[in-house]
């Protein structure tokens, strides 16, 4: 009866223990990854006009990673080229982003006039522009019975810049308005149209400049290659909220989207409707808010404690399956920052104000606006 006793009593102490230095430090791990946003004492850090990266005096959040690593800006851009779909976009804007020599046939002439044919634009067409209407499709029909069918633009829908922060020692993103416009060489463009009229490079210069912040990496993705680019990443799919019923049946531009709202696991085919999807009715609920949700997600997901041995293993799959400058290199030096700082996320607003030009109201993102929204922390930022 003694010896049964004290079998108990030194079975219990070594529990003790094992809870004490293994499964509490791996129970405190898992519940810092899996909550949204974590910030030591006092919940949220909320950023205000006057201080948009939030409270930087919250101290560290305990972790048994390493403090190894630098801080880091990653812009993240995707675009709706759809090459497998279609096939009359611009050959200069081609040529120009993906090296593609691409030819564009010269017209037929149809044996019924009268039935007009559906041409490209091109610059050795012969057509009286002097006579035309502008059809329900957005077509031009001219009087000779032919109709020009322009080429289709490639657009950057989504550009979020990620801050891993070893100073403040938390993750920030700032989704930026694409509808917005910028101003280029004198004049306003849309940022949405940037990539397709400038390049990537030239992108990232804006943003810059916008933000005064340096970009030390990009990940560039398309409606073409995200699906297979996070299938690679995350087989099982990525858990997320979809903020509402979304249901759009648009052939126009080959979209057919049905997700309800609520709690769902997406593969990379349900992920891309998300991201596409901007028929909203809300003021909460926006396209670029959702996908910024959604990285943030992916974000959390991946730097899971569970998925730490096979980080490498997964960034290696994001850089076969994207354009990025990201390399396995820059994430084993890294590694630990991000899986401890993870948890602790944030949002950074990027200024827009109204301006009359001509006589249209356009929303604009000033520079001088921008730069000051980012200058609290801007010196750390770098």
């Amino acid at each position: 009866m003694i010896s049964a006793v004290k079998n108990f009593f030194l079975t219990f102490i070594i529990a003790i223990f094992v809870f004490i230095f293994v499964a509490y430090p791996i129970a405190h791990f898992i519940v810092i990854n899996l909550s949204e946003t974590y910030v030591e004492e006092g919940g949220p850090s909320n950023p205000s006009p006057d201080n948009p990266q939030g409270d930087s005096t919250q101290p560290s959040l305990p972790s048994l990673y390493g403090d190894g690593g630098t801080s880091t800006n990653v812009l993240m851009v995707l675009t709706d080229y759809r090459p497998s779909t279609y096939s009359n976009y611009d050959p200069e804007v081609l040529k120009r982003l993906y090296g593609i020599e691409k030819v564009t046939p010269a017209p037929s002439v149809p044996k019924d006039l009268a039935k007009p044919a559906k041409l490209s634009v091109m610059s050795d067409l012969l057509v009286d522009y002097s006579s035309y209407y502008v059809a329900d499709d957005g077509s031009l029909v001219f009087k000779d019975g032919f109709y020009e069918v322009p080429y289709r633009d490639i657009n950057a829908t989504t550009i979020i810049l990620m801050r891993i922060d070893k100073e403040r020692g938390h993750t920030s993103f700032t989704v930026f308005p694409t509808n917005a416009y910028v101003t280029v060489e004198g004049g306003y463009v849309q940022l949405a149209d940037v990539y397709a009229k400038y390049g990537m490079r030239f992108l990232i210069d804006r943003i810059h400049a916008l933000t005064g912040v340096s970009i030390d990496n990009y990940i560039l993705t398309s409606y073409e290659t995200f699906p297979q680019l996070q299938d690679a990443m995350f087989p099982g799919g990525v858990s997320c909220n979809v903020p509402a019923n979304l249901y759009l049946n648009d052939p126009g531009r080959d979209l057919y989207i049905s997700i309800p709202m609520g709690r769902r696991l997406l593969d990379g085919s349900g992920a891309l409707q998300l991201l596409v999807y901007n028929a909203y009715n809300d003021a909460i609920n926006t396209q670029e808010r959702t996908a910024m949700r959604y990285i943030r997600d992916i974000y959390s997901q991946y730097t899971n404690i569970i998925n730490y041995a096979s980080a490498p293993k997964t960034i290696t799959k994001l850089i076969d399956n994207c354009d990025t400058d990201f390399t396995a290199e820059k994430l084993v030096e890294n590694v630990d920052m991000m899986f401890k700082y993870s948890a602790s996320q944030i949002e950074i607003n990027v200024p827009t104000v109204k301006k009359n030009v001509g006589n249209k109201v356009f929303t604009v993102i000033d520079d001088d606006d921008a730069i000051r929204a980012f200058s609290n922390f801007r010196k750390i930022y770098n």
